[in-house]
């Protein structure tokens, strides 16, 4: 029987200033799981071999990991897409050339552990293109965080289906989501997040929750209205309480068009011509608002801190 997560006693928090990283937190958090899955913007195969105890452990219990990574297209690699070319052979010739063959013994070594994993079907890569509007792969060019696909999030599962931040969950009050780079925080890790003080209705699937959120930035359609509204009305039948300050503000500046918002995302009134309602920049910019305030996201986030 492998060791589960809750076994461990884990820390609160790991620094490479007062801890080592690699020993106290990945080696035990692999000897527990088996699965281990991770969306890495950059994959480096060094830490196979530095993380080999956990990993051994790991693969004796049967467990897998699975990858996403980033992949970044040059000027040339966009042309010969455009030329014709396929899509799967411009990634091919551009991981070619972000995975340098190996010079050392040490290099040798990683990327022998990286095949045997492959080859036994132990670990599972995907690459993540991030796409212009036009269906194109974007350039390579100056780091722009709104666009390029980069480290998010790393889950490790037991044989019992604990989760590691469902465990530290348990050791503390207060839960606070940090990153280095703000503008890079996934959806997901918010759900991640707000999923251990319990979602309702359908913002506890983790689909719903990431595609209401993300769908909020671009044109509305019917679809798009229709589920908004789905998921608007079941905060408010969860519980949800309206943003005083929105009221406050629509009460002083356009009453009419709050009511009107309230009818259709709370009490859920019929959309009888959704063309028109798309049509409506006034409406729908009102409505962008309504829906990002009224969400779980707003009294969940204060309840964790």
């Amino acid at each position: 029987m492998p060791f589960l997560l809750p076994s461990h006693p884990w820390r609160i928090s790991y620094s490479s200033n007062e801890n080592n990283p690699i020993a106290d937190f990945y080696i035990p958090a692999l000897e527990r799981a088996v699965q281990y899955d991770r969306k890495s913007g950059f994959f480096n195969s060094a830490i196979l071999s530095k993380v080999a105890r956990g990993l051994g452990a790991m693969l004796y219990n049967e467990g897998k990991m699975r990858l996403i990574m980033g992949c970044q297209f040059s000027p040339q690699d966009l042309t010969a897409i455009q030329q014709g070319y396929e899509l799967k052979e411009a990634i091919s010739t551009c991981l070619d050339r972000e995975l340098e063959p190996p010079k050392t013994l040490a290099q040798l070594k990683h990327f022998e552990i990286l095949s045997w994993l492959i080859a036994h079907h132990y670990l599972e890569i995907k690459i993540a293109i991030p796409l212009r509007d036009n269906g194109l792969p974007e350039p390579d060019k100056p780091l722009d965080t709104r666009h390029i696909f980069h480290e998010k999030i790393g889950i490790f599962t037991d044989v019992e289906g604990n989760q590691l931040m469902r465990e530290l969950k348990d050791k503390t009050r207060s839960l606070l989501l940090l990153s280095a780079t703000p503008m890079q925080i996934d959806t997901v890790e918010v759900f991640d997040l707000l999923s251990l003080v319990n979602l309702k209705g359908e913002w506890q699937y983790q689909d719903n929750f990431c595609d209401y959120f993300d769908s909020l930035a671009y044109p509305p359609d019917r679809l798009r209205l229709e589920f908004w509204q789905r998921m608007s009305t079941n905060y408010f039948q969860h519980g949800g309480q309206l943003c005083p300050l929105l009221e406050q503000q629509y009460s002083q500046q356009d009453r009419l068009l709050f009511y009107r918002l309230k009818d259709i995302w709370q009490s859920g009134m019929a959309m009888v011509n959704h063309k028109q309602l798309c049509q409506d920049d006034n409406f729908v910019q009102a409505s962008r608002q309504f829906l990002t305030l009224n969400t779980p996201l707003k009294h969940l986030m204060n309840f964790l801190l």
